[in-house]
């Protein structure tokens, strides 16, 4: 259940990016494949969908806190892939107020 977001088409850009956010905006899966990719590119931005943008998120797997209104803006940033077809996940949950 949630809203489900085209983020990038491989057909424009070389990469396919789909998101996933439940409907109270706490949790969101992010997927991100590479097409193709290029010896010597630099690891990008990714910019996200669907979140609230007066909260924070946390990545669940590097434990880095983000603004969903930086997610959104300028993007949660991409690991280094190595070969075509390579692929990075992302599982943020709101951080709750204290």
């Amino acid at each position: 259940h949630g809203e489900f977001y085209r983020l990038q088409n491989p057909f424009e850009n070389g990469a396919f990016a789909v998101m996933a956010v439940s409907p109270d905006q706490t949790r969101a899966a992010v997927t991100y494949v590479a097409r193709e990719t290029m010896p010597s590119t630099l690891p990008g931005l990714l910019k996200l969908a669907g979140l609230d943008e007066n909260a924070d998120y946390r990545d669940e797997d590097t434990g880095l806190v983000f603004g969903g209104d930086e997610l959104m803006r300028r993007g949660i940033p991409l690991p280094a892939l190595h070969s075509d077809y390579d692929s990075a996940q992302f599982f943020l949950r709101k951080v709750e107020e204290d």
